[in-house]
């Protein structure tokens, strides 16, 4: 008998879980990590706290290359409630670049502005955008800074935070911390138990998620994940030209690629994840972690909803950061 603890469990996704660990072995599970393994995305974290501390210097970029001349057609960009000029905004971070320890928040603020706008149009560019920042740091600057940052965001869970702009004369608000979700540690535990290989495929830099699955003592048998290439020791802040973008589509093309074998089992929950959880004939079971997404995902929503075979979905707690054990 599969050794799968119920724990937050619904009572249907426990017991198809464990149907299927009784009849299946020696299989490819696949998942996703930022709020799929644990609640939160360190990924995300990463990017804001780069520019609230010194890992990040502004000297090694040119800002008419970081910020985007247009974004879906537009020229201007929201930042709390104003709209500033893309033009302008080099300007202002070339000026920030002249004193960047007084100017941290305003760096935050104006990058995780043009973010969350390049998401909304396109996140596979969005990925890529962000991973530029590495550029000009040291391998092991960033895993030292990835290793520093997981520990203290393990210890905070999951909180809102705010950073305040006196030059923009506003704040803005995101979240932070890591919720670990045991259940899905234990799933992982019980599939090994049954000998399936498992697969982490997440659109976070690899280092990124080699830390966060060192923090969780997570040993896996295939990592894919977002890579740079490396220029004289330093990070290039370019994704390698081999590997397609690991977002959406590229993910189904790497994991096939890489590992040359179809999934029998695929968790996600982002519209990131869609192909990943459809695409693969042989899949016999997908778990979707519910966010309460629009896009293609909802429509695995209802899916699982409708109790189709092969479909389960699980619901969470937001306001605890934890499954919904219904």
């Amino acid at each position: 008998m599969p050794n799968l603890q119920q724990l937050n469990w619904s009572a249907r996704n426990y017991n198809d879980l464990r149907l299927f660990l009784e009849s299946q072995q020696d299989g490819l599970a696949v998942f996703d990590l930022d709020n799929t393994i644990y609640f939160g995305d360190i990924g995300d974290i990463f990017f804001y706290y780069q520019f609230l501390t010194s890992f990040w210097r502004p000297q090694l970029h040119d800002f008419s290359c970081l910020v985007p001349r247009q974004i879906n057609g537009q020229n201007k960009v929201s930042v709390g409630e104003i709209k500033i000029d893309l033009l302008q905004i080099q300007e202002y971070c070339q000026k920030f670049s002249k004193n960047p320890e007084a100017y941290r928040p305003e760096f935050f603020i104006i990058f995780k502005a043009i973010k969350d706008q390049l998401e909304n149009f396109s996140p596979a560019f969005a990925y890529s955008w962000m991973l530029s920042f590495l550029k000009g740091l040291s391998c092991s600057e960033i895993s030292f800074f990835c290793e520093e940052l997981i520990r203290k965001q393990l210890a905070k869970r999951d909180q809102h935070s705010e950073v305040q702009s006196d030059f923009f004369r506003l704040k803005l608000g995101f979240r932070e911390g890591i919720a670990v979700y045991h259940e899905m540690l234990d799933l992982i535990t019980a599939l090994k138990e049954r000998n399936f290989r498992v697969a982490i495929v997440s659109a976070s830099h690899r280092q990124i998620v080699k830390s966060m699955l060192k923090a969780l003592n997570l040993e896996v048998d295939h990592l894919i994940a977002m890579e740079t290439g490396t220029e004289n020791g330093v990070d290039s802040g370019r994704i390698v030209s081999w590997q397609p973008c690991n977002y959406g589509p590229g993910k189904v093309i790497n994991i096939r690629n890489k590992i040359r074998r179809e999934p029998l089992f695929v968790a996600g929950d982002s519209n990131g994840d869609y192909e990943m959880l459809t695409e693969f004939s042989a899949t016999r079971l997908r778990l979707i972690i519910n966010r309460g997404l629009t896009g293609k995902i909802s429509s695995l929503y209802q899916r699982a909803l409708n109790r189709e075979e092969g479909f389960l979905l699980q619901n969470i707690d937001f306001a605890h950061a934890c499954f919904v054990r219904e």
